[in-house]
């Protein structure tokens, strides 16, 4: 698979991010690094940026290049966004990167930064229709999604770096301040009639969506353990948004330094982060919305794909779920996983699996794919699972037994486990159905063992 890379030159943070992929299963990123330039605080009263902050992003990208290249990239693709867009010096900026870093740089507009951010969730999230809202240092970019494809996008100067100082200057801010932010945001959103709860799922994606999703995973911790590091697909409840609002509005940054889940960098833009999405949602009647542990570059890598492939329809990946296993947890034997990932489809069939049953065909590709399960489930907890979300991924873990603490139902976990063993099991399945006697195979060859586990799960015995 080709190795290449991907620069984000972003309003808050500028990000490098390494990856390898196809078409057919997506991309995996091997490497991320950002830095947090904030250039769009950098635009002086002229709308230009001064040599300094010029300087120091042509640096950055240098350095970033160079990294690139000694990790295997073939390709660079950079992109800038809204400070860039917005500078009106942005041709000597582009022309220094290109002179002195040796990467052309092309500028997004909002309408193509909107498009990038539904490209990259449709192919790392498990959705048809719904929105993607992607939330930078200078703008906001909210996408209607119809068949995994974009309807519309608008871009409003909504960011959250933007939001901050126009907002809140003092800290905490004033309650006036307060009423001004909600007012200025409900004016720029109101024109958005077909952004509401019926079209389908609410994606976020972006730094501080992010940041809110990890304190909210970081206080749920305190209740009820989920070992899953990344977030990628967790659902943050309306609630759970104002909560963190009302937390993070009242004290001063001194003290939000101390909230767990909390970067250094996020810490003065938290608020107008925090208050942007609770505007948002409750505007459009939602009551939670997902979080993606990816964005922008992804998609930029996905439409870079599909144009290596001279396809632009290749942008979307076929099947997300096998997808995401494919890239993360490719099988040294990948004919034996796609058997085992069969019987694991017949298994579910006979015995009318719904509840569980991606989990469950995820489990069986893990445990096929040659990788040690207990690296497996390393991997699941600590780095985003494309196309699952995030209690799937939770799901998963739970059926591969690895002696965390429990997600799912004891009584469904083990019903999923002994499917899962009879998946592995080699050879194929023949006729398998559920009859008045038991579950009926023939072909294969079972254990006792493992029969008598399945029939203590089921409360039926299997019958060859």
């Amino acid at each position: 698979m080709p190795r290449f890379a991907i620069i984000d030159i972003g309003s808050n943070t500028s990000t490098l991010a390494v990856y390898e992929g196809s078409t057919q299963y997506g991309v995996n990123r091997i490497y991320q690094h950002g830095e947090t330039l904030r250039l769009i605080r950098q635009i002086r009263p002229d709308r230009s940026f001064s040599p300094a902050a010029m300087d120091r992003t042509v640096d950055t990208i240098r350095i970033f290049a160079q990294r690139a290249t000694s990790l295997g990239a073939e390709h660079i693709e950079a992109v800038a966004t809204s400070a860039v867009r917005d500078a009106s010096n942005q041709e000597e900026l582009l022309a220094r990167i290109r002179d002195e870093a040796g990467v052309a740089v092309s500028i997004l507009d909002g309408e193509h930064e909107g498009v990038a951010a539904v490209v990259s969730s449709v192919n790392t999230l498990p959705i048809q229709d719904g929105f993607v809202v992607d939330m930078g240092g200078g703008s906001v970019q909210i996408a209607h999604v119809v068949t995994r494809r974009a309807r519309q996008v608008v871009s409003l100067p909504l960011g959250a770096l933007r939001l901050t100082d126009r907002f809140f200057t003092n800290d905490p801010p004033s309650s006036d301040a307060v009423t001004l932010f909600r007012r200025h945001v409900q004016e720029l959103i109101a024109p958005l009639g077909w952004f509401n709860a019926t079209g389908g799922t609410l994606v976020g994606v972006g730094g501080s969506l992010r940041t809110l999703g990890k304190i909210d995973r970081r206080d749920r911790l305190l209740h009820a353990p989920s070992h899953v590091s990344h977030g990628h697909g967790y659902k943050l409840s309306l609630d759970s948004v104002e909560t963190i609002w009302e937390r993070v509005s009242r004290v001063t940054a001194d003290t939000r330094r101390d909230i767990p889940g909390l970067a250094a960098h996020r810490v003065d833009t938290i608020s107008a982060g925090a208050l942007f999405f609770f505007l948002l949602m409750r505007a459009g009647g939602f009551d939670h919305l997902r979080v993606s542990a990816f964005g922008i570059r992804e998609g930029m890598a996905l439409r870079w794909l599909a144009a290596r492939a001279g396809d632009d329809s290749a942008a979307l990946v076929p099947d997300v779920r096998k997808g995401g296993l494919w890239s993360r947890f490719p099988p040294q034997d990948p004919a034996r996983c796609a058997a085992a990932c069969r019987r694991a489809q017949v298994l579910a069939d006979a015995m009318r699996v719904e509840e569980g049953r991606h989990a469950l065909l995820a489990a069986t590709h893990v445990a096929a794919s040659g990788m040690r399960i207990e690296a497996g489930v390393a991997t699941l907890l600590d780095a985003p699972l494309p196309g699952f979300w995030n209690e799937d991924v939770l799901d998963v873990v739970d059926i591969l037994d690895a002696g965390v603490p429990r997600h799912m139902a004891a009584i469904r976990r083990d019903r999923l486990r002994s499917l899962l063993d009879i998946a592995l099991v080699d050879g194929e399945l023949g006729d398998v159905r559920m009859g008045d006697d038991g579950l009926r195979i023939s072909g294969g060859a079972l254990s006792p063992a493992l029969a008598g586990r399945f029939a203590q799960a089921w409360g039926r015995r299997i019958v060859e």
